[in-house]
């Protein structure tokens, strides 16, 4: 889906912008090294590193947006992907949930197998789980993994042939996993406002930037389309 979408597209990887410039004339882009000028921009940079303040905004964002990405808050999520010779888990169930007293591994997804094939399973690290689990060599976070898959399916099982982390946390470019709602926290009205163009140039995008699909993929690509066509008019 990403390479359709980036075809005949100047995608540029490993620069890190610094600054964003929207003015009347037009809006810049400051990486370490090279500066991109444009008539529009759409940012999508995460709610987590906007938080962060890594990006200095020129002028500084009107108050009503600052307001907005502070009442966000984002949540702590891994995963940790695993390639098998065979599935030995239930092969037509797209979600496996494990309960257990530290809630760690609560939830595998098997969303491969069915559609290609490809027996994969993805454990997926949440909350207060995950600080710890990203400090843990490869080897390690698999054998925590896989303890708590043979808790479920016995000890006889399989050794994966390759495994594929996350590590979100400790990404610059991602600084945590995305936004998530809190009680008392007026969420929808905070992702409203993320949602309107800054400017006549400049407008953002990203699935904190959804009133109503955050937390998904599809909530972040519909962002795109509507950030996109608000600044083309």
């Amino acid at each position: 889906m990403t390479d359709g979408l980036a075809a005949a597209l100047d995608v540029r990887t490993g620069v890190s912008v610094r600054e964003i410039e929207w003015r009347d004339s037009l809006v810049r882009a400051a990486a370490d090294d090279e500066t991109f000028e444009a008539d529009l921009l759409v940012s999508s940079l995460s709610l987590a590193v906007l938080k962060r303040g890594a990006i200095t905004f020129a002028p500084g964002l009107p108050a009503v947006y600052r307001a907005a990405i502070e009442g966000l808050d984002f949540g702590l999520s891994e995963k940790s992907v695993m390639d098998f010779e065979a599935p030995f888990w239930p092969r037509d169930r797209d979600v496996i949930i494990r309960a257990s007293e530290d809630g760690c591994f609560s939830l595998f997804f098997n969303n491969h197998y069915p559609a290609s094939g490809d027996a994969f399973l993805t454990a997926r690290v949440l909350g207060r789980n995950v600080p710890a689990f990203v400090e843990l060599s490869d080897e390690a976070a698999t054998n925590q993994v896989m303890d708590a898959l043979k808790d479920m399916f016995g000890a006889g099982l399989p050794e994966p042939r390759r495994v594929k982390r996350s590590r979100w946390l400790h990404d610059p470019n991602s600084a945590g996993a995305y936004s998530v709602d809190r009680l008392g926290v007026p969420s929808f009205d905070h992702r409203s406002v993320l949602a309107v163009p800054v400017s006549d140039r400049f407008a953002f995008a990203g699935e904190h930037t959804h009133p109503c699909y955050p937390s998904t993929v599809h909530g972040a690509y519909l962002t795109a389309k509507r950030a996109a066509y608000a600044l083309l008019g």
